[in-house]
Order: structure tokens, then C-alpha cells, then sequence
């Protein structure tokens, strides 16, 4: 039985890696629900190296081992020229089934797209774009998306300041804080699934909607409102939670670097260390689990919050569950 795949991109080939089934046939196509002609043996057990047709594309592997079912995988984050976060919530184990690939995706600012990656999220067949940045955001870097032919743009708008426009960073600008923790992180995502559940509502219902197809979801970094609107997905659909914040912590390996030492040499300019706001900007399980542990605390339950905070229905995680696992017949 195969189990664990993995896939990374190497300059311009797949580095595929499986448990279990060493000698599996390896078929590399463009659909996630065909795994087409294109078969390859594995260069050492467990491990195919797939130089690509066309590296510009996006690409899935099929993996077979006689006598079990196909297993589909792909590369987690999309290959774009412009945003780095961009990435697909498929191949996460569930107890029915593995989460779609191709249906939805997390995405930090769009933009930052390209023609080029605005071409590959139409091939990808993207119909809806939900941003979640708020209008001085949007001001600043208006989404390639929002007149992209074929996609329904809709803005959800998450301010980090809050209802009442009180802005961590600026509170550190203006000496009334001198630090932000991972605890004070956690707390600030609490505030935001009070504060705009309606917000994360909505574009939960975008993906449960049957009439349409694969949806993105964004911010400006993909890590703070988009990592919580993907963790409370995948938990309705039954992912576990170490699996969730396993999804949360990639931010950190796909965010620029160069960004984020922006980021701490302008706070270093006003006299604040580094250590002093690792919380803000830096990504640890923790700060998720301790989130969701509030949530649970003051609601009973993830599933009470989606369902008697945000209103969601059992239509909603019928066609989320749909989207997500399996699809209606």
C-alpha cells in the first residue's frame, strides 16, 4: 500500500518519494483525475525523479501499485513568477478519503500575479477569488484577479486593526507596546474569528457553493487570515489537527525571507528587537493550536463556532465536504 507521497520541484523536475510499494508505476499528467499515458519506473525504490514537459505548468502524479487504487499527489505550492504562498489544500488524509487536489487553493497577494500566472490559475480553472485584505490593501496592490476573464472577484474584507482601528503594529510605532508574542498572536486570531466570522463564513460558503468551481482564497502574506480560514476547512472535512498545522507552519518556509528582514530591521529603527516581535511576523504551531484551543474553550466545540457563531448549516459542510473529499455524483 502506498502511503506518504511526497513532491518537491528540483530545477525542472519532480522529485517524487512514496512508502510502501517501492516498484509502483509512476504516471505524471495535467489532471488530477486522470492520470493519462505518460508512465515512469522509479529511479530507486520509493523515489522518481520526473523531468518536466513544460516547467511553466502544473503537474500531477499518479502512483499504482497492482492490486490498490491509484494515489494522486502533487506539488504543494503552485509555480508562479509572482506570489510565493500560493498553494493547493489537496492530498490531506481524511477518514474519508483524501482532500481533492485542483479545488482549492490559499494564495497570498494576488497583486503580485503575472500574466503568465494568471494564465496557469485559468488552466487550473479557478472561478472564484475571495480577498480577504482590507481597502487600503487592495489600494496598494489591486488583485490581477479582479478582471481576470472567467472569475467571480468577491472582497471579504479582515482588518488587522479590528472594528475598533486599533493596529498592533502602529501601537509599536507609537511606543504603547514594546513587544507582540506567539500568545499575543493567538489572541489576535481569536479577535478576528469574533470579530469577522461573517467574513471567513462567506468564503467557506464560495467553496461549499455547487455551482462552482475551484476556488482561492487570499490576504497579503497567506499566513494569518488565509491560514485560519484554511485550518477551519480542513477541519470540517475531518483533517486532523496536527495535519492542520502542519498546513499553517508552511508559510514560513514559502514566505520571502528578504520580506521578513524588512520587516524586523524596520521595527530594529525604532529600537525593537527582533525577539520582541518574532510573534508578529514569524509562523509556529503553537500560535494555531492555542487559537483553536480558545476557540473550543468558549464555543465547546470547532464544529459549535462553525455552527452556531458563523451560522454555517449542514448544506454548508455537505458542499464543502463535496468539494473538498468527494464530489457529488
Amino acid at each position: 500500500m502506498i502511503s506518504f507521497p511526497n513532491v518537491e520541484r528540483v530545477d525542472d523536475s519532480l522529485v517524487v518519494t512514496w512508502r510502501g510499494a517501492p516498484d509502483a508505476s509512476v504516471f505524471l499528467s495535467d489532471n488530477p483525475s486522470d492520470a493519462g499515458i505518460d508512465v515512469r519506473a522509479p529511479d530507486s525504490p520509493g523515489v522518481a525523479v520526473l523531468p518536466l514537459p513544460d516547467p511553466t505548468k502544473r503537474y500531477y502524479v499518479h502512483l499504482f501499485a497492482e492490486g490498490d487504487p491509484f494515489v494522486v499527489t502533487a506539488e504543494r505550492r503552485l509555480p508562479l513568477e509572482g506570489p510565493s504562498n500560493v498553494r493547493d489544500l489537496g492530498g490531506y488524509p481524511t477518514p474519508a478519503g483524501p482532500t481533492r487536489w485542483g479545488q482549492v487553493y490559499r494564495s497570498d497577494n494576488p497583486g503580485l500575479l503575472t500574466p503568465h500566472d494568471v494564465d496557469l490559475l485559468l488552466q487550473l480553472g479557478i472561478e472564484v477569488s475571495c480577498d480577504f485584505r482590507s481597502d487600503g490593501e487592495v489600494a496598494e496592490h489591486p488583485s490581477v484577479l479582479s478582471d481576470a476573464v472567467g472569475v467571480e472577484y468577491f472582497r471579504y474584507p479582515i482588518s488587522a486593526s479590528g472594528p475598533d482601528h486599533t493596529s498592533s503594529v502602529e501601537a509599536l510605532k507609537r511606543g504603547e507596546l514594546r513587544s507582540f508574542s506567539f500568545d499575543d498572536m493567538a489572541d489576535a486570531y481569536g479577535r478576528m474569528l469574533d470579530w469577522y466570522s461573517d467574513a471567513v463564513a462567506a468564503v467557506i460558503r464560495e467553496v461549499a457553493d455547487p455551482t462552482r468551481g475551484p476556488v482561492v482564497f487570499n490576504c497579503s502574506g497567506g499566513k494569518d487570515r488565509t491560514g485560519l480560514t484554511a485550518a477551519l476547512l480542513l477541519l470540517m472535512v475531518g483533517v486532523d489537527e496536527g495535519t492542520v498545522l502542519d498546513d499553517y507552519e508552511l508559510s514560513a518556509r514559502y514566505l520571502p525571507a528578504d520580506r521578513l528582514e524588512a520587516r524586523y530591521q524596520a521595527f530594529a529603527e525604532m529600537g525593537i528587537e527582533r525577539d520582541d516581535v518574532r510573534g508578529m511576523f514569524e509562523l509556529k504551531r503553537i500560535t494555531l493550536k492555542k487559537t483553536l484551543a480558545a476557540v473550543r474553550e468558549r464555543y465547546g466545540s470547532i464544529d459549535s463556532y462553525l455552527r452556531d457563531h458563523m451560522g454555517l448549516t449542514d448544506q454548508d459542510f455537505a458542499g464543502v465536504l463535496a468539494k473538498l473529499v468527494s464530489p457529488v455524483a
